[in-house]
């Protein structure tokens, strides 16, 4: 009898949360993207710092056609997956960061660019390996073009103590509209 209760709260919880959610896949495909720029050392942690990458290829005709997308217009994609992590430089962690900001944006582009992925206050204890939250804004605008730009934003709680090859993971869900 008590079998049978659990069983029939799981189920209720499982409708509750809109059907059969509780083992729902997403869906859609992932687009991902890895990108290296260098953190110099002795950056200041007193002003705000900017990388940017520029001519990251979207690789859209692979993703599109590897997923029999004709149309990106009838697909969102929002951000899965963001991390900054240090591949090539072993000892050194990431616990100098305060904060940061990825943003992509397009050439010829000026004004607010979406944030896609945002970590604020970095905890001290952070290794190499710095996991970013995503944030909400459709950028398939951005992703659908040949080329996009990247720029990075960090505020820094204490001077950068070497000079570091940083690598950026964003990975990107696309799901139709």
């Amino acid at each position: 009898m008590r079998g049978m209760r659990y069983f029939l709260y799981l189920g209720l919880i499982c409708i509750g949360f809109g059907g059969n959610s509780c083992n729902r896949d997403l869906g859609g495909f992932l687009m991902t993207y890895e990108r290296e720029f260098t953190l110099p050392a002795g950056l200041n942690a007193i002003n705000t710092h900017y990388f940017e990458i520029y001519d990251v290829p979207s690789l859209k005709d692979q993703f599109f056609a590897a997923n029999q997308v004709s149309d990106p217009t009838q697909f969102t994609a929002t951000g899965n997956e963001g991390r900054l992590y240090l591949p090539l430089d072993p000892g050194v962690d990431l616990s100098f960061i305060d904060e940061i900001q990825v943003m992509l944006f397009k050439t010829g582009q000026t004004g607010i660019y979406p944030t896609t992925f945002e970590r604020v206050d970095v905890p001290f204890t952070t290794d190499d390996n710095l996991l970013m939250l995503a944030q909400i804004p459709n950028v398939m605008s951005y992703l659908s073009d040949e080329k996009f730009h990247i720029r990075i934003r960090i505020n820094l709680r204490s001077p950068c103590p070497q000079t570091v090859t940083a690598r950026l993971f964003m990975s990107y869900r696309v799901l139709p509209k």
